[in-house]
């Protein structure tokens, strides 16, 4: 029997809807700084990476009836680290939580529950969070933005 949707779950549900359309404009404007400018593409290409990465999962995520602590953990510090984005220390605290979030789904009753398996994403989510902090991936787009 399935575990109906607590009203926090649906409220934390409804709050992906910023963040997925968040990660939309940023996939289109990293875009054009790829193609267009030919703007530093390592660092573009893998935030285009993590951004579509995250659409697929937020999408998948709120389908689910329940929603694991540890995955609310790791969307809140993402906020956190979109409102205040010259505080690089917010960057490893995400890091750390998506390294959580992986944990979390490896172990059951997650791990065996096939509704679940879409945040074992969680682990590339996480190679790619940890390719943008070591190479200082700057969070604005370079190109487009005003000056």
């Amino acid at each position: 029997m399935e575990k109906k949707k607590s009203k926090l779950d649906k409220w934390i549900t409804i709050s992906f809807f910023p963040g997925t359309l968040y990660y939309i404009i940023s996939f289109c404007l990293r875009s054009i700084e790829i193609f267009i400018y030919n703007e530093s593409v390592l660092c573009n290409s893998t935030f285009l990476s993590h951004h579509f990465l995250a659409i697929a999962i937020y999408f998948n995520m709120s389908r689910l009836s329940y929603l694991p602590w540890w995955v609310t953990f790791s969307l809140s510090c993402h906020y956190v680290m979109l409102t205040f984005p010259s505080y690089s220390f917010f960057c490893y605290v995400y890091c750390l939580s998506i390294m959580l979030g992986f944990y979390g789904t490896m172990q059951e009753p997650y791990h065996s529950l096939p509704k679940y398996r879409v945040l074992f994403y969680n682990g590339l989510l996480l190679c790619l969070s940890t390719i943008l902090v070591f190479f200082s991936c700057p969070s604005s787009f370079n190109q487009i933005a005003p000056p």
